[in-house]
């Protein structure tokens, strides 16, 4: 599996050459990259229905217990088929939206990559592997989003998602590292078999919070949902395939795998219930308002993702199932609409609804996917879409909070009835706008991937119970850690669910129906723009613009005094803090072994201090710190050090002869700083001495007996050949560390020596 992750992104690499190649073949030549691995994956079904696993291990870094572990499983394989099954159409529609054959090497290229970020994402076993794929869904995302970055509002948009994403990666992080600490595992299959009841209520809570946070923000959650709306900038192709089946769905994943860990916890409960209840009324309300195609998609998406999270909150084996459905559901009509969506905006220029009608006539296939999504969209029977909503209702309705959750799950739902009404019905039927310019018909590469999803959204509707047992029960036996045998059938009978299903399409309509007749009522009801979500992050991006550059400017003033003030100040307050409330006080030091001739060496060393603090002379400067290093030379003498005492010497002699040289050739000395800044740093200076005193007597009163210590002294003589310790510590175990001080000292050298050298041109 590791190799045919790095062959991924091999062909993403070589996308922008082998385009110059291909051509106008790029696209659907690197459109059977999606299909092999989809028919890949697709040959492990009987497998994975069995209970097989498919497992690779590659070790990482052995020292940290790090490894590449990938891990095909019942829960994995459904993902792994949503990406590569839209993907599959997704380089060919691609390759339709772009001007130049470098264009689409580019975009072609990043769309492989994120494929193959989003493959090791599901597939990865170690928390870490998971993290690192993680970030790279994120970057790509980035790049895929600021694709035209030509555009302003295309740069803010990727920013805004990297921003929120990354934010939420690095809490995810923190979240991912408490809890391999606490189970003791970094493998998810063993992890998600543990107990985290040892811990303590805060502590798992913590965990929770964290991982929630990356999950959420994903996920578009609300209130981290508006860089969606604003990743729509990104072509046609990013937002159908980012934002319908891959992407977004990261978030779901996680929250998916946690659930063995987690799902227990009435935080769990409440907390995903509650996000994901929230998100799917403002998503399905902000769809419902939106006059861009594209937004209106994204918020619809969003409302969707809210219910996926309140079902894995639920938890329960039929809400795993209806979330399962619900997401097979909306990636096959989510992306025909982004899709027509795209072909429209090609065509026309403009993806505002109010001024779009009468294109079926144009763009017949175009429209016929249209229609078939939002029949799926809607939950009309014999849609997968009204599988999925018979689920959602029967698992509302058996719940301790059935009238509450049945009230928002309704409302969400007529919601996106209307808008799939307004997606498919405004656009290509009615009169044509004769404003607008005609219309080209929609290419093959435009309308066949549109087609075939929505064909499919009915056809795995009168399939049901086979999608069921061969890849919706493998991944929810998964997840709820038992086997799920249960038979999801397309029609139940006259219940009470499908009573909830004839109501909600009829409330749907209704509300369709009237904002067709008065649209002022969208405008009057629609939420303030200055309190606008949309509007808030951009009022928090100026916020955090405006606290980063107090910060830089507090820090960075461009005077190397502060930053020492401000490195010692850090040094002395953590080390303070660390050792009053770790360490505790060191015990009583007594000075009966301190011999007089010591007393005067130090006594001698310090007023070489002082004097050179105080000296106004140059050269009495020089002298005195000279005589500083001599008298430290001397102390290592008397404590037996005596070949650190011989290098020493010779540092110091050469560092005076140097400054004597060098000092020379300076103007004169003068005293400019005021009285106020030498009481100030002689205070750093003075704190930073104690804290170095403290910190040696702390040192001295910890045990001496130390692993580390006698490794050292043990394998001096055996494996480094040397008895010095020290002078072997420094040229042998830490040779690399050496190494590198020493390059950094030469490239210092070589860059005064640049200066020194540096003539300043003739002024003519």
């Amino acid at each position: 599996m590791f190799s045919a992750l790095l062959g991924i992104f091999a062909l993403a690499l070589l996308a922008p050459v082998a385009s110059r190649w291909l051509g106008e073949w790029t696209g659907w030549v690197y459109s059977l990259l999606p299909l092999g691995m989809l028919i890949h994956f697709a040959s492990h079904l009987s497998a994975i229905q069995r209970g097989t696993v498919f497992a690779s291990h590659t070790d990482w870094l052995d020292s940290l217990d790090l490894a590449i572990s990938l891990r095909l499983d019942g829960l994995s394989l459904l993902f792994c088929m949503l990406i590569t099954g839209i993907g599959v159409f997704v380089p060919v529609y691609a390759q339709a939206h772009t001007s130049s054959t470098s264009e689409t090497g580019r975009l072609v290229g990043q769309l492989m990559a994120f494929m193959g970020a989003m493959l090791g994402l599901v597939l990865s076993d170690n928390l870490f592997c998971l993290y690192v794929f993680w970030e790279l869904t994120t970057l790509t995302s980035f790049f895929l989003i600021g694709f035209n970055h030509q555009q302003p509002a295309a740069r803010t948009a990727a920013l805004t998602s990297l921003i929120i994403t990354s934010l939420g990666g690095l809490a995810m992080l923190a979240g991912l590292l408490l809890l391999a600490s606490t189970t003791g595992s970094y493998e998810l299959s063993i992890l998600t078999t543990l107990s985290t009841a040892d811990n303590s209520a805060a502590l798992n809570a913590a965990i929770f919070g964290l991982l929630l946070v990356g999950a959420m923000t994903k996920s578009a959650q609300f209130p981290f949902h508006i860089w969606l709306p604003a990743a729509m900038q990104a072509p046609t192709a990013v937002s159908a395939y980012l934002h319908s089946a891959t992407m977004v769905k990261a978030g779901i994943y996680l929250l998916a795998r946690l659930l063995p860990v987690f799902g227990n916890s009435e935080v769990w409960l409440v907390a995903l219930t509650t996000i994901g209840s929230v998100t799917m009324i403002v998503g399905g309300t902000q769809a419902l308002f939106a006059n861009d195609l594209k937004r209106v998609l994204a918020f619809a998406t969003i409302a969707v993702l809210g219910m996926l999270v309140m079902l894995i909150g639920i938890g329960t084996e039929t809400a795993i199932l209806a979330m399962f459905i619900t997401l097979v559901a909306h990636a096959l009509y989510k992306a025909p609409l982004f899709f027509a969506a795209g072909a429209i905006d090609h065509a026309l220029h403009t993806r505002q609804l109010n001024q779009l009608s009468g294109l079926g006539r144009h763009m017949p296939f175009m429209a016929c996917a249209s229609l078939l999504a939002a029949v799926s969209m809607m939950g009309v029977i014999p849609t997968i879409g009204f599988v999925s909503k018979e689920l959602v209702y029967e698992v509302v309705q058996n719940n301790p909070w059935a009238i509450a959750l049945t009230s928002l799950t309704v409302t969400a739902n007529v919601l996106l009835v209307a808008v799939a009404l307004r997606l498919a019905v405004i656009p290509f039927f009615g009169r044509t706008n004769e404003d607008l310019p005609q219309p080209t018909r929609s290419s093959i590469a435009e309308w066949q991937g549109p087609l075939v999803l929505g064909i499919s959204g009915v056809l795995l509707g009168l399939v049901t119970p086979e999608l069921t047992a061969r890849l919706i029960n493998p991944a929810a036996t998964n997840v709820l850690g038992r086997t799920i045998g249960e038979s999801v059938k397309l029609w139940h009978g006259f219940t009470s669910t499908f009573m909830l299903s004839l109501l909600t399409l009829a409330l749907g309509m209704a509300v369709f129906g009237i904002c067709q007749r008065r649209p002022s009522m969208l405008g009057a009801i629609r939420l303030p723009t200055a309190i606008s979500p949309t509007r808030i992050g951009s009022y928090l991006g100026i916020g955090v613009k405006q606290l980063s550059r107090v910060t830089v400017f507090a820090l960075q003033s461009g005077y190397l005094r502060h930053y020492l003030s401000v490195i010692l100040l850090t040094i002395i307050v953590g080390t303070w803090w660390s050792l009053l409330t770790v360490s505790g006080w060191p015990s009583a030091w007594t000075t009966s072994s301190i011999r007089w001739y010591e007393v005067v060496l130090v006594a001698a060393v310090f007023a070489g201090t002082l004097l050179t603090v105080v000296s106004h002379s140059r050269l009495a400067a020089i002298t005195s710190l000279g005589a500083v290093g001599f008298g430290v030379t001397a102390i290592f003498m008397l404590y037996g050090a005596l070949d650190l005492a011989i290098t020493q010497f010779a540092v110091e002699t050469l560092t005076v002869i140097l400054l004597v040289l060098v000092f020379l050739h300076l103007p004169r000395y003068e005293r400019r700083s005021s009285r106020r800044r030498h009481f100030r740093d002689a205070a750093v200076a003075v704190a930073t001495g104690v804290t170095i005193t403290a910190l040696l007597l702390w040192v001295q009163d910890a045990t001496s007996d130390l692993p580390m210590s006698r490794e050292y002294i043990a394998r001096s003589v055996s494996e480094a050949h040397g008895h010095n310790v020290v002078n072997v510590i420094l040229v042998d175990f830490r040779a690399l560390d050496t190494l590198g001080e020493i390059a950094v000292l030469s490239a210092a050298g070589v860059g005064v020596h640049a200066l020194l050298k540096l003539k300043p041109e003739a002024v003519e």
